[in-house]
């Protein structure tokens, strides 16, 4: 039977837990920004209706849909 390195475990284990924070950091912080933007775009645009927003591929800019028009925008919305 082979003998395990624990301090080899114990390093792998530290290094997932902290992929997994970063990772659901990432997501939370992600989330934030994007209901900053829709509640920023619905105080900038109040009369705008189905309006779908959703983060683009580029950190910080957001796709806005509306109606048959798209436009890109920042977390100030405006």
């Amino acid at each position: 039977m082979k003998k395990i390195n624990i301090n080899a475990v114990k390093f792998i284990a530290a290094t997932v837990l902290a992929l997994v924070v970063c990772a659901g950091y990432v997501i939370i912080t992600r989330n934030s920004g994007l209901e900053a933007v829709q509640h920023r775009f619905a105080e900038n645009f109040p009369k705008s209706k189905d309006v779908k927003i959703m983060a683009s591929p580029i950190a910080g800019l957001y796709e806005v849909i509306s109606s048959t028009n798209l436009y890109y925008t920042d977390t100030d919305a405006k």
